[in-house]
């Protein structure tokens, strides 16, 4: 197993084993809702710290789920040649897309997400609404977790294309 290898399974398993945790959150966020329904509309009762927290989870769920839906390959793709290219071909696709579109579109939210962030943590952000939960600067920087974990499935998808061009025998 080469250092390539490891670094790819490493980051793989990592970003899976995020995935099952990410999908009992999904049952949090149902539970969460229904107490949210029946209370509002069974007791009368709004809390809006309540209704804040599905946010949280919701954006942990969307944000962190995000690498394992690349590492499935299950993200939207406008697909009219793809399919048709020989395997060698997509890993090229593939590697192309991860250098000069997903790695740029992170690094840029990245960077233009900081002021934004840094301000929130400055500020120490709660929720706008009264009685609404604080911490809202949390939230905002799940969109650093979002491009982290991204950044790592990116290189791993980077090691997998060409782990693929090579086995088709090209040098890169």
């Amino acid at each position: 197993m080469t250092a390539m290898d490891a670094l790819r399974a490493v980051l793989d398993r990592g970003i899976e084993a995020l995935a099952k945790k990410l999908a009992w959150a999904s049952v949090l966020l149902m539970l969460l809702m229904v107490v949210v329904v029946v209370l509002r509309y069974g007791f009368n009762i709004g809390w809006i710290a309540l209704q804040d927290s599905t946010l949280f989870v919701h954006a942990v769920i969307f944000m962190g789920g995000a690498a394992y839906t690349l590492q499935r390959d299950k993200h939207v793709r406008v697909d009219v040649f793809y399919r048709h290219f020989q395997a060698t071909t997509q890993a090229w696709v593939n590697l192309f897309g991860a250098l000069f579109l997903i790695l740029p579109v992170i690094g840029f939210i990245a960077v233009s997400s900081e002021p934004f962030i840094v301000m929130s943590w400055q500020m120490q952000e709660s929720s706008p609404e009264a009685g609404g939960m604080p911490g809202f600067f949390v939230l905002k920087s799940y969109l650093w977790l979002l491009c982290g974990l991204m950044a790592l499935q990116t290189i791993a998808e980077i090691i997998k294309s060409i782990q693929q061009i090579r086995s088709a025998g090209v040098q890169v």
